[in-house]
């Protein structure tokens, strides 16, 4: 149901041939619930007229295009439709940005909370070298020190 609605947003949202064509081709003709939705044959049917009832149609029809011609707005409206589609998907994307970028600080500084980091380390007011060792799926950390011997490098 709500892969439903998301579709029917975008589809509606991105006045794009194309899209709406893979909107269609991809979930549309493969849901049962919007297939539902859809109209049957025998419906679409009673809505078409045949070749010999038409008769006088062309006239009115052409009448009613000069005068939605003459107000202008539905070829405008066009272009906001697709231009509010188009701020619409740069916010989303912005947006997806913002967040990653916050969801990942948050994980750095978590680290950075539960690390620690050893500057100098002594042992019998000596230098020492220090071995950090976590075992695999443990919060245990062990540390190992062993003073630095004159004359041998680790």
């Amino acid at each position: 149901m709500f892969r439903c609605k998301m579709v029917e947003f975008f589809f509606y949202m991105f006045p794009l041939k194309i899209w709406q064509d893979f909107l269609i081709q991809r979930h549309i003709q493969k849901c049962p619930l919007c297939l539902k939705r859809l109209a049957d044959e025998e419906e679409v049917r009673s809505l078409l007229l045949k070749e010999n009832e038409v008769g006088d149609l062309w006239p009115a029809v052409k009448n009613r295009l000069s005068s939605v011609r003459g107000k202008g707005y539905s070829f405008l409206w066009g272009k906001w439709k697709l231009a509010f589609g188009a701020v619409s998907l740069v916010v989303v994307v912005l947006a997806g940005v913002w967040l990653h970028n916050i969801s990942v600080q948050k994980k750095t500084t978590l680290r950075e909370t539960n690390c620690f980091k050893i500057d100098y380390i002594k042992v019998w007011n000596k230098p020492a070298q220090a071995f950090i060792y976590q075992p695999k799926d443990s919060n245990m950390i062990f540390i190992w020190a062993e003073k630095i011997v004159k004359g041998e490098e680790i």
